[in-house]
């Protein structure tokens, strides 16, 4: 494989974050506006294609999931599955501003549908300039103390 310069920074930046690479080699100025602009970049580019979900857990623990857009309901179940790293049971569920839940089924109905026909559950959580973001909650049975 054969890197470009953009994605040889973000590989150092990741070894950094692991500290797996010396924090001497710093990146340059140079070197993080390179890095910022293509960060910003593929950000940008992901609504083309791809849906953003901030998954939530009950303790309000969240982590982004970036899933294609022609994904079904049954595809976010085993994303979600492989991304958690468990074969237990979960749910997945969408909230109205009302605090109605609205479950996601394990289904073949397609990401884009289940959005287009429930907008009032799917409204992007941070307003512009920022990527389109929707909000899932995860029940995984665990009970969220504090």
């Amino acid at each position: 494989m054969i890197w470009n310069s953009e994605q040889l920074l973000f590989k150092k930046y990741i070894l950094i974050k692991q500290k797996k690479l010396n924090k001497n080699l710093i990146m340059t100025t140079d070197e993080t506006a390179i890095f910022t602009e293509a960060k910003n970049k593929y950000v940008s580019s992901l609504s083309n294609m791809h849906y953003v979900f901030q998954m939530t857990k009950c303790c309000e623990y969240f982590d982004w999931i970036v899933i294609l857009k022609s994904y079904t309901c049954n595809d976010l179940y085993k994303y979600i599955t492989n991304f958690l790293q468990t074969q237990k049971p979960f749910k997945i569920f969408a909230k109205d501003s009302y605090g109605n839940k609205l479950e996601i089924v394990d289904s073949t109905l397609d990401l884009k549908t289940l959005l287009l026909t429930n907008g009032n559950f799917f409204k992007p959580i941070y307003g512009l300039p920022h990527p389109v973001v929707y909000k899932l909650y995860i029940d995984d049975g665990h009970l969220c103390h504090g």
